[in-house]
């Protein structure tokens, strides 16, 4: 908006009143602006949380998977141990009953 002051009389009150609309105008327009900024704020927030959350369920996930396959590695270890232990006590028992 433009302020024009006509140069004939008209006097203050004009030039005030008119002074007045266009800060009112500013004054709409920067809440608008606000407004806009806020929601964009908000937006990128929830946006940022869904984004931490997912970050955080991923991790989570990974740690587990971790957790499991340092378990399945204890468990193939323990087996591989047990299995040579059977094999062991089975060709022993095999030299026994030839033996006999």
């Amino acid at each position: 908006a433009r302020l024009e002051i006509s140069q004939g009389g008209g006097g203050a009150a004009e030039v005030t009143s008119a002074l007045v609309s266009l800060a009112e105008e500013r004054l709409q327009q920067l809440e608008a602006a606000l407004a806009s900024k806020r929601a964009e704020s908000e937006r990128m927030a929830a946006s940022s949380w869904g984004a931490w959350a997912s970050d955080a369920a991923v991790h989570s996930e990974l740690r587990r998977l971790q957790d499991e396959l340092s378990h399945a590695h204890l468990d193939a270890v323990r087996l591989k141990r047990g299995w040579g232990e059977a094999e062991a006590a089975a060709a022993a028992a095999v030299e026994v009953a030839a033996a006999a």
